[in-house]
């Protein structure tokens, strides 16, 4: 169950929101709204909601003021406005989605599709963490969670992990992709650092799995699937000495 905290500064959105989460959208219950930043901040620490259903505008405030001063790092937010300008700022924060008023609900249960898929992957990431802990000789299998359920991986079967904000996709050596809500440092923290190469902001390799290094003007590191990937200059050094290991 999915609980929810509504904040609009306009009774008749907050109840239009409600009634629309209400009628439409299984598996969640309103557990509280608020009509200004401050209350919203109050009802946010005294709730610990799964979910922001937060407006911009909020008076003379914005929802940035309201996440700005809490810590809401494990929580959703989905913004709900009628101000199209400051969907780029929204996705600076973080915002899971970005819904313009009037609210359709079909629009709605994607986005709330998106948090419980969301919640899933925090749920077996949590798992998998403490697993990695208990297994002090490391691990072969990693479980992957995207929109269509979990997916069990033999590790030695990922190419690489492309990194796009919140969420990573798996380049498996079967063809096959797995994007997870997650982010590429996540898996970075979890991997065996000797096996998984950071070797550009957007990239983790398997350094097992390379099939040449290719120099130029861009240097770049073609792997198993003939994708090459760009190497930054300042993991070069990195990666040749971890190359040279495995050969």
């Amino acid at each position: 169950m999915i609980r929810i905290l509504v904040i609009d500064d306009e009774v008749k959105a907050r109840k239009a929101i409600i009634n629309l989460v209400n009628e439409y959208i299984s598996d969640c219950e309103i557990v509280g709204e608020a009509g200004s930043v401050d209350e919203g901040i109050s009802k946010f620490k005294e709730l610990q909601p799964d979910l922001l259903l937060l407006d911009i505008k909020i008076n003379t405030q914005t929802g940035f003021d309201l996440l700005n001063k809490i810590d809401h790092s494990d929580v959703n937010v989905i913004f709900t406005t009628a101000h199209s300008e400051f969907a780029l700022k929204a996705i600076k924060h973080s915002a899971l989605d970005y819904l313009l008023k009037p609210i359709d609900e079909e629009e709605l249960k994607a986005a709330i599709d998106k948090v419980e898929i969301k919640l899933r992957a925090d749920e077996q990431f949590t798992v998998l963490e403490e697993l990695i802990k208990e297994k002090s000789n490391g691990f072969e299998k990693i479980i992957l969670s995207d929109a269509s359920g979990f997916n069990i991986v033999k590790l030695k079967e990922v190419i690489r992990c492309e990194g796009e904000k919140n969420y990573t996709t798996f380049h498996l050596t079967n063809g096959k992709r797995i994007t997870t809500s997650k982010s590429l440092i996540e898996f970075q923290k979890l991997l065996d650092p000797n096996t998984f190469i950071r070797i550009h902001k957007s990239h983790l390799i398997n350094i097992n799995l390379v099939r040449a290094f290719k120099k130029g003007k861009n240097n770049t590191v073609q792997m198993e699937d003939g994708i090459e990937v760009p190497l930054s200059r300042e993991k070069k050094a990195l990666f040749i000495e971890k190359l040279n290991r495995t050969l």
